[in-house]
């Protein structure tokens, strides 16, 4: 979960937990460290066995690899902090397409979809809008640059034309290359009361993809995409209606808690998908119909995501100070899903959150040169 808290930690207690436990030292292992090792083997064993095929995002695997670690946190003595119970359900789109009946009009011209305009990936997947569209340029307000597209115009209730370009033109040492990001302009359009978006070009600013992502949120209006010079107009009348199809499927976020009563709450968080079969890319595998298995990335930081589980769970009295989160995620090899549906959730409005630890692969084991590499 990168960059989703400000860390406000005051100790380093769990570094130190991990370091112990991994018994660095060339000294004969106590018994509790054995029984550390052995735990940590089963559970990187199960998690990255075949028989989870790679645990891809919302595939079977990853459904095994939630319902075996909220198994273990049943087993250890954690409660469930999930929808329902242990799990947090994640709607992962599978598809996104533009069914026929999608359709532009501007004036009395009616467009050929995938010929003359699209639909772009920031739009909603349903939604229709008719009547006034105002041209507003680049869609740009910025005082400091002492530059309005907006200044004069009421656009309440109506749709505007947007030209992608930015003044200047797109190079790095443009000063408007903050307002280079579509979905910014877009978004600023929604905040003045715009209801649909028709985007153009003038130039040879390259146009949006028209592969549509594979994302369940977007802007909550029609978006569209048109490859004619809509430059000249200045006001006119437009007719938008777009109809997306998605087709999804659920992932699973894991959650047990420790509830001690304290006033924070400490997350302790590691994904547990990965890539399956490696069809989306993203590993070195030259066979990409054979498993990724995943054993470091990440079965490693679950693995020490149910280690620290058992200890907080076995020493409460010297973890009394604050409650424990442990979170499992999915989607993170889909772009932090998981991570991301969790902070914009009511689960986590519940808690009052004063740091997470979270564990992506601990350790990487070179099988050439046989060195163990640690990063933090």
């Amino acid at each position: 979960m990168e960059a989703s808290f400000t860390p406000k930690i005051k100790s380093l207690t769990f570094l130190i937990l991990l370091a112990s436990s991994i018994n660095l030292l060339a000294q004969k292992p106590h018994f509790r460290d054995k029984k550390v090792a052995n735990d940590v083997l089963e559970y990187v064993s199960v998690l990255a066995s075949d028989s989870m095929q790679g645990r891809m995002t919302a595939s079977p695997g990853e459904r095994m690899a939630a319902e075996y670690i909220a198994q273990e946190f049943k087993s250890i003595g954690l409660a469930p902090a999930g929808q329902q119970n242990f799990y947090q359900p994640i709607i992962v789109p599978n598809m996104r397409v533009a069914n026929q009946s999608t359709m532009l009009m501007i004036a009395d011209t009616i467009l050929t979809l995938f010929t003359d305009f699209y639909p772009v990936s920031m739009s909603t997947n349903r939604g229709q809008y008719s009547g006034e569209t105002i041209n507003i340029g680049y869609g740009i307000a910025d005082d400091g640059l002492k530059h309005n597209d907006y200044r004069g115009k009421e656009l309440e209730g109506k749709a505007v034309l947007l030209n992608i370009g930015i003044p200047g033109g797109d190079h790095p040492n443009n000063e408007f290359i903050g307002w280079k990001n579509i979905e910014r302009r877009v978004e600023y359009a929604k905040s003045k009361g715009v209801l649909a978006v028709i985007l153009y070009t003038t130039d040879s600013t390259a146009a949006p993809s028209g592969t549509l992502a594979k994302r369940s949120a977007n802007s909550g209006i029609p978006v569209v995409y048109s490859n004619k010079d809509l430059g000249t107009i200045t006001s006119t009348v437009s007719k938008i209606i777009i109809d997306i199809l998605m087709l999804s499927t659920n992932g699973q976020n894991v959650l047990g808690y420790i509830d001690n009563g304290a006033q924070n709450t400490v997350i302790i968080g590691a994904h547990h998908d990965h890539l399956g079969k490696g069809r989306k890319g993203g590993s070195m595998e030259e066979n990409p119909t054979e498993i990724h298995n995943g054993a470091d990335d990440n079965a490693s930081g679950v693995a020490g995501l149910l280690i620290l589980a058992k200890e907080v769970k076995r020493k409460p009295k010297k973890y009394k100070n604050n409650n424990y989160l442990f979170i499992a995620f999915t989607g993170k090899e889909q772009g932090l899903i998981g991570s991301k549906h969790f902070i914009n959730s009511e689960l986590y409005a519940k808690y009052n959150v004063n740091y997470m630890l979270n564990m992506d692969m601990i350790g990487h084991l070179d099988s050439t040169s046989k060195t163990l590499i640690i990063n933090g």
